[in-house]
């Protein structure tokens, strides 16, 4: 057998067995949260996800987490004013900051650990428009 007719042979094979080879890609599942699955405002500004895999979100409304599972509010009954955040920072402790948008007669809420606590802005923190939109934690 000459050696052009072994390489046709070889080649014929390889050409028989390729549409049978599968590659494994990669699928990713993507899921759109709105109010229609629990999320209690469609009105996000921002997302930050901690240590323990909950995801935050400052929202128009307040805060919300999601456990993977389902989402909460904060609120009221946590001692955490219903109000808009719009940013959120988690330090090197992993205590996470929510800055509300007008931060006039408003507090910066953290939460340290399971306890929610608020940090009350007084001069020379206030502003005369009241208004911010970020903020650094060392």
């Amino acid at each position: 057998m000459s050696n052009s007719l072994k390489h046709l042979i070889v080649l014929s094979l390889f050409l028989s067995i390729l549409p049978q080879v599968r590659t494994n890609s990669q699928s990713f599942l993507i899921t759109k949260y709105s109010t229609d699955y629990g999320l209690p405002d469609n009105r996000v500004n921002d997302i930050a996800q901690d240590s323990l895999g909950r995801i935050w979100i400052a929202m128009a409304s307040g805060i919300a987490m999601y456990d993977g599972y389902e989402w909460t509010k904060v609120g009221k009954k946590d001692g955490v004013p219903e109000i808009e955040y719009i940013k959120i920072k988690i330090d090197k402790k992993n205590i996470i900051w929510f800055l509300p948008k007008q931060i006039y007669d408003q507090s910066i809420v953290y939460l340290d650990n399971v306890k929610w606590s608020k940090l009350d802005l007084k001069s020379p923190f206030n502003t005369n428009s009241g208004y911010t939109n970020s903020f650094e934690i060392n």
